[in-house]
């Protein structure tokens, strides 16, 4: 998903561009090549982080999920590879409301607080309920996946570890 990388501070007058939002794209999978139900794709994968102006939370959101057929969808809650690298800033719904985790949450902010040179990885888990099914799905946008898992029609496939 998202990775983010704490480097010393930078040169004095240097400044970092503003954190853009990444946004998450939610398709469905195309189970007759055997892809997942849902494939997954963020437009930002990489913030840097440093002393300098890290004052800005790095924005996670989901983006538009119309296409996928859904009764509800929202981000659920949020994982990172070290439990207390990040800090929940704020959850919001669509309209820029501040809200809990649940089913309005659309957008999150997260404050990371790394250790020098760190690299970490950060994620979504989303919250999916199909029209018709009672059933709500966790989807683990998951940070040791990257962006999205590799579809197994994949010409170039993983070498077996035996």
């Amino acid at each position: 998903m998202t990775t983010l990388v704490h480097l010393p501070p930078l040169p004095a007058g240097a400044t970092l561009r503003d954190h853009k939002d990444s946004v998450l794209k939610i398709t469905r999978g195309d189970r007759s090549i055997g892809e997942p139900k849902f494939m997954y794709r963020f437009s930002e994968n990489e913030y840097v982080v440093t002393t300098v102006n890290n004052t800005k939370p790095i924005p996670l959101v989901l983006g538009n999920h119309g296409h996928l057929n859904v009764a509800e969808i929202y981000i659920h809650s949020v994982c990172c590879s070290r439990g207390n690298s990040v800090t929940v800033e704020k959850i919001m719904d669509q309209t820029g409301m501040i809200v809990p985790f649940g089913k309005t949450a659309m957008r999150v902010e997260l404050l990371p607080k790394l250790m020098d040179q760190e690299l970490i990885q950060i994620g979504l888990i989303v919250a999916i309920k199909e029209k018709g099914s009672e059933e709500v799905e966790l989807i683990l946008c998951d940070p040791q996946v990257g962006n999205g898992p590799p579809p197994k029609h994949q010409s170039n496939p993983a070498i077996p570890l035996n």
